[in-house]
């Protein structure tokens, strides 16, 4: 499993997009775990949440474009 985890990030980290959706993923999953101050397992899918503000990124304007820009990891 181990070995097929390092597959995908190393292909993912290959492409722009994929590099986006990994650190994104990454910071997601970081900050889940310490709003929920438990070290138990945490069930999430990144890439609908990162799918969803893309969406609103592209609507978005200003102040709130910046902000989605930089959590999404996106240039």
């Amino acid at each position: 499993l181990d070995t097929y985890i390092c597959q995908i990030t190393e292909t993912m980290a290959a492409n722009p997009l994929g590099e986006s959706l990994l650190s994104f993923s990454i910071d997601l999953y970081k900050q889940l775990i310490s709003e929920s101050g438990s070290s138990g397992n945490v069930f999430c899918s990144p890439f609908s949440i990162s799918a969803a503000l893309s969406m609103a990124l592209a609507g978005a304007r200003n102040t709130t474009a910046k902000q989605l820009t930089e959590v999404l990891h996106v240039n």
